[in-house]
């Protein structure tokens, strides 16, 4: 879609019988305008075309004041009722003001006018069908993302895409914006050579924010083009927000069925009657077995629900088959295991529960708290207690990630005990002075180390580093301080320099 010019119009068939009659050099001049004058009477307006109705007379005096009115006020052609030859002096004055002048020949230039103005309305009639059509086929319709950006892209001729808050997509075209900034919620193009990738957005039920965004690239730059495909982007949008209300709307439902269904479990005081077993049953939920509690907070002013579907993600991502239930501030959820869990089995729940929190803290900053084995719907209750209470503490304490195990937890208030006396403070910290000045925060790191009971993997993912990384700070911790952590009693005596190095601070 490129923009109208004189010598463009003179192509269109509508134009046939007209000629250009002076000022050849500037039939590129482009066209945003048509203006008829009558009696040589009219104020031509800068980027119009001129259209001097009854001016047939090539002899008359007053094209040449025609010509200058043009000029002075920008006009991009002139267009005569006449083919006739100009006269030398006009030919030169067009020249010299740089004005075309095209004339017809057995045409009425009330049609020519009419024509030309067709051909200036085109790329706007022509975005208005698309928009039109966007407007049956998607607006108008309740669609799902993976459906919606199907026909979008069927409608542009173009891969389009719906993305989440992070700049990943979620339905369509696998287009992804890495460093994606969702605030403020307003359309925009990024630029990268020829290339322009247009993203518009789709406002939350509150207008404040965008948890959905609708993107393509065009690999061509066309400013009339890249209009129409925005409009209908936006237009696209409608539809993708009355599929996002609804979708709201079931999933705060099923949120306080099981919010409902869990605050009755947790009542409980007898056996569950038939009926509540029956609901059980209908939402997936097992009483038998043994249930391992998790709590995963988050601040209050999170939209709980809006992530909910990222949770469950993250669960599913680690082979977790958890049951998840939203609450005020984060979500209660439980892992049921046919069998009493081994040492083992738990260690590697806890490492699956850790990267399930490393997968929400690229949405959400969380704090994580893991409850033990409890065998019924008792049982079920009391781990979702202990988890509760090892989240609340887990809030306050990055240097364990903001994640605790409910039995780590009573080994390290044990720990904290023994080293809350005036004889050993002073001695942790002449132990750990040389790692002071030493670079990469050797004290937090030996400290996640030994809290992970010596797991590399697991002290990396809670310090958010490479393994190797951990492993060389290690080495260079014993080498620096002389010691040997393979040696159970100097691991404990370091272990509890750290814990009363990290409550003094």
């Amino acid at each position: 879609m490129t923009s109208l010019t004189v010598a463009g119009l003179c192509l269109h068939p509508s134009w046939s019988n007209v000629r250009p009659l002076a000022g050849d050099a500037y039939l590129e001049a482009e066209i945003t305008d048509v203006r008829l004058v009558h009696g040589f009477r009219g104020r031509p307006g800068r980027g119009s075309l001129v259209v001097a109705v009854d001016a047939d007379d090539v002899s008359d005096w007053r094209i040449d004041v025609l010509l200058r009115k043009a000029s002075d006020a920008g006009a991009a052609g002139l267009l005569l009722p006449t083919a006739s030859p100009l006269l030398p002096t006009t030919v030169l004055l067009a020249d010299r003001l740089a004005v075309a002048v095209v004339g017809s020949r057995g045409s009425a230039v009330m049609d020519l006018a009419i024509a030309a103005q067709e051909q200036l309305v085109a790329p706007d009639i022509e975005r208005m069908r698309f928009v039109l059509a966007a407007h049956h086929t998607v607006a108008q319709q309740q669609r799902a993302p993976e459906e919606l950006a199907k026909t979008v892209s069927h409608l542009l001729g173009s891969d389009v895409a719906v993305l989440d808050r992070s700049g990943a997509s979620i339905a369509g075209a696998p287009l992804a914006l890495p460093g994606f900034d969702p605030h403020p919620p307003v359309p925009r193009r990024d630029r990268d050579g020829t290339a322009v990738t247009l993203i518009v957005p789709v406002p939350s039920a509150f207008g404040t924010a965008a948890d959905l965004w609708l993107a393509t690239v065009i690999e061509h730059q066309d400013p009339a083009w890249e209009r129409t495909v925005q409009d209908v982007l936006t237009v696209a949008v409608t539809g993708l927000q009355r599929w996002h209300a609804t979708r709201r709307t079931e999933l705060e439902r099923e949120a306080r069925l099981r919010t409902s269904l869990l605050a009755e479990l947790l009542r409980l005081e007898a056996e569950p009657s038939p009926g509540l077993r029956r609901r059980l049953i209908e939402m997936g939920w097992r009483l038998d077995g043994q249930h391992v509690g998790v709590r995963i907070g988050v601040a209050e002013e999170v939209d709980v629900l809006a992530l909910s579907d990222k949770v469950h993600a993250a669960m599913h991502a680690e082979n977790l088959d958890a049951q998840v239930v939203e609450g005020a501030d984060g979500w209660s959820a439980w892992v049921t295991l046919d069998r009493e869990p081994s040492r083992t089995d738990i260690g590697a729940l806890v490492s699956a529960l850790r990267q399930v929190q490393r997968r929400l803290n690229r949405f959400v900053t969380s704090h994580v708290g893991v409850g033990r084995a409890h065998g019924g719907a008792e049982g079920l209750a009391l781990s979702l207690g202990e988890a509760a209470d090892a989240a609340r503490l887990a809030r306050s304490r990055r240097e364990v990630g903001r994640f605790l195990h409910i039995d780590r937890l009573g080994f390290a208030q044990l720990l904290l005990a023994w080293t809350r006396t005036d004889t050993f403070e002073p001695a942790a910290r002449e132990l750990l002075a040389p790692l002071m000045d030493q670079p990469g925060d050797l004290i937090t790191t030996v400290s996640a180390y030994l809290d992970a009971e010596s797991r590399l993997t697991e002290t990396a993912a809670v310090l958010g580093v490479h393994r190797n990384t951990v492993a060389a700070r290690i080495a260079r911790i014993e080498q620096v301080l002389g010691l040997d952590l393979a040696n159970a009693d100097e691991r404990l005596a370091l272990h509890l320099a750290c814990r009363a190095r990290l409550s003094l601070d």
